[in-house]
């Protein structure tokens, strides 16, 4: 259990600090630090399987401890949903005038590399 609290703590300062470096270095300097790297990724993963081991821990799926399964349900729904983002989703911009319809974005990720 104390694994996991120092899981949470070190979680949060990540966040935080990524935070201010979206401050000052915008959303991709976030990305670059550490959001897109991988023990991020791996402390993500950890904490999924530590929220799923305590659902089956401490019984949550039982009928009184209800809304304590469901809060740590979501939060795997959360973790699941982030990393459907990570590897199957796409970031691009778009914008649209009042009145008027698009059908193209743009994004910076690469699809085609000219050599």
């Amino acid at each position: 259990m104390p694994i996991v609290v120092v899981l949470l703590l070190f979680f949060a300062l990540s966040c935080a600090i990524a935070t201010f470096i979206e401050n000052d270095f915008g959303p991709l300097g976030a990305k670059s630090f550490i959001y897109g790297q991988t023990w991020f990724e791996l402390l993500m993963l950890l904490l999924t399987v530590a929220v799923i081991v305590n659902i089956f821990a401490f019984k949550m799926y039982k009928k009184d401890k209800f809304f304590l399964f469901m809060i740590h349900i979501s939060l795997v729904f959360i973790f699941v949903g982030s990393a459907m983002t990570r590897y199957m989703g796409y970031e691009a911009n778009i914008t649209i005038y009042e009145g008027r319809m698009e059908n193209k974005m743009y994004s910076s990720d690469e699809y085609i590399k000219v050599y």
